[in-house]
């Protein structure tokens, strides 16, 4: 039996998917990440002020203790250096401790590192088929963007205070509990901040133990002999005794990348918990494995009806209905009346498109559903009742949102772009239409100042390989409108479209600067038609 089949096997014992526990591992494998140890030599090399090993042997070989060090030091020099003179405009909002601007820094290095994938064809392949397995939730103490680019559809929770005191659902969603770049001081790195949160710690461990006996858990990307997981499941066995460990057995899943290993190997293993005068014995499963295909090849045959994004929001309704009891007219009753026998009712869950049912439907929709819709383009609104509610997803302090792609769809365009003036649109999508040419898109004043440069900049791919995948953000409005390829723009912001939101984004200037760019491309390319 190979091991496809064999985990296959396995996994079929359990009623529900299984969760990801990603280490460091998988970002290293798949972008090209350093380890930690390396990665902490990058900064302490951008310091100046002393070697790696100096950090190190002063810090008592404590990575996170390193960490600090490096911290202290790199905050006068990111202060006062010419090299980080734009960061300082840019992330100003971000600076709340010493820390801040050395998370800051790795911060930005982790996203641009999270862009590109490693090319090598077997990389490639597994990839492509970890984006088809069926799981239900992802735990990492990874912080960068690899796995928002992988399950962009999945709800990301970052640090433990997100997670403890949010309403997550256990399903398609992505518990970041070391930080996340999009976040730079929600980051655990250095030795106060590990300090802090194992304090936290068997408050995390209680929330995943309910997890942990639901589901199986799959650990990926670690050392079996890793600290940060030694240190979790050791929370987790006291909440345990060694008459309910049972509860855990099978459900544990360990796989250990053995490079070169020319079978893969399934075998059981103990793990020992010693806590003062007790020990507690958890069992693992054991995967050793060169190429991770078969694993993911398993995981995708696990069989669900619906993908992961429906069954969550399916859940997060009825337990908001339920918690709640407001339904926000998202709710329909048929035929029960007060004086009806509850014991005579046969309950049916309906899921499809409200609107059939009542013209309410609507009022569900976001703004932020119309910048995902004009990027993504893979919703089914009906554009004249998009455009009848518009007014009220603009309220005035809004200068930006999509309106181009629904009165195009809506019959309401000339080719040229012009607005028909129809007695159906409300004034504000007139004055909005009225209103709109290149100039409106253009960014603040310190970036108007190299208008002539990005105007000799012939498209959006070179623009990113001169200022960088972040500030090309702000110099996009300024490229010539015939050096602007709608399928470049759309493509670079349906890769990051999860910036719309600010809690997905590390900068707020940086996310109403991304929401103008998609008003720009909605102009574009179905105002002008271009």
């Amino acid at each position: 039996m190979d091991i496809e089949e064999e985990l296959s096997r396995h996994l079929d014992m359990f009623n529900t998917a299984p969760f990801l526990f990603l280490g460091s591992g998988i970002s290293i494998r798949y972008i090209g990440l350093e380890n930690w140890e390396n990665l902490l030599k990058k900064f302490s090399d951008c310091c100046g002020q002393h070697s790696f090993d100096y950090y190190y042997t002063e810090a008592n070989e404590s990575y996170p203790k390193v960490a600090g060090l490096i911290a202290n030091d790199f905050h006068k020099i990111w202060f006062e250096s010419d090299r980080f003179e734009e960061d300082r405009v840019l992330y100003r909002e971000h600076l709340k401790r010493k820390d801040s601007p050395l998370k800051i820094e790795i911060s930005k290095y982790m996203r641009c590192k999270s862009a590109d994938f490693i090319q090598e064809e077997h990389i490639q392949r597994e990839i492509e088929l970890m984006k088809k397995i069926n799981i239900d939730g992802i735990i990492t103490t990874n912080w960068d963007l690899l796995l928002q680019n992988i399950f962009p559809d999945f709800q990301v929770f970052t640090g433990q205070q997100e997670l403890l005191f949010s309403e997550s659902q256990s399903i398609a969603e992505i518990y970041k509990i070391h930080g996340c770049c999009t976040k730079p001081n929600s980051l655990v790195l250095t030795d106060q901040d590990y300090e802090l949160f194992n304090k936290r710690n068997p408050y995390l461990a209680a929330k995943l133990l309910t997890i942990f006996v639901e589901h199986p858990i799959i650990f990926m990307g670690y050392s079996i002999e890793d600290k940060n997981i030694k240190e979790i499941l050791n929370n987790i066995g006291l909440c345990l005794t060694n008459e309910n460990t049972d509860k855990l057995k099978d459900r544990l899943i360990f796989v250990e990348w053995t490079k070169g290993r020319s079978e893969d190997q399934m075998s059981p293993r103990d793990f020992v918990i010693s806590n003062d005068d007790t020990s507690i014995i958890i069992p693992l499963t054991v995967v050793k494995a060169d190429d991770f295909s078969h694993i993911y090849e398993a995981l995708s045959k696990i069989k669900r009806k619906f993908p992961a994004k429906f069954l969550r929001k399916i859940k997060d309704h009825i337990y908001e209905l339920v918690r709640t009891n407001d339904p926000k007219n998202r709710l329909y009753v048929s035929g029960i009346e007060d004086d009806v026998d509850m014991s005579d009712i046969d309950v049916v869950l309906g899921v499809g498109i409200i609107n059939e049912i009542s013209d309410k439907g609507y009022q569900g929709i976001t703004r932020y559903d119309l910048f995902r819709d004009v990027v993504l383009q893979d919703s089914v609104y009906d554009p004249k009742r998009i455009l009848s509610i518009w007014p009220k997803l603009k309220p005035n302090n809004i200068k930006y949102l999509p309106v181009y792609k629904y009165l195009r769809e809506a019959e309401y365009l000339l080719g040229s772009g012009e607005s028909l003036h129809d007695t159906e649109l409300d004034e504000s999508i007139l004055d909005y239409v009225n209103d709109t040419c290149i100039e409106k898109f253009y960014p603040s004043d310190q970036y108007m100042r190299k208008l002539e440069e990005i105007q000799n900049i012939k498209g959006i791919d070179d623009l990113i390989k001169i200022h960088g995948e972040e500030h090309s953000i702000y110099y996009i409005p300024l490229l010539r409108e015939d050096n602007i390829s709608t399928e470049e723009l759309r493509a670079y912001l349906k890769d990051r479209i999860n910036c719309i939101h600010y809690g997905e984004c590390y900068n707020n200037f940086y996310t109403t600067s991304f929401r103008k760019v998609i008003c720009l491309y909605d102009w574009l390319r179905f105002g002008l038609n271009k």
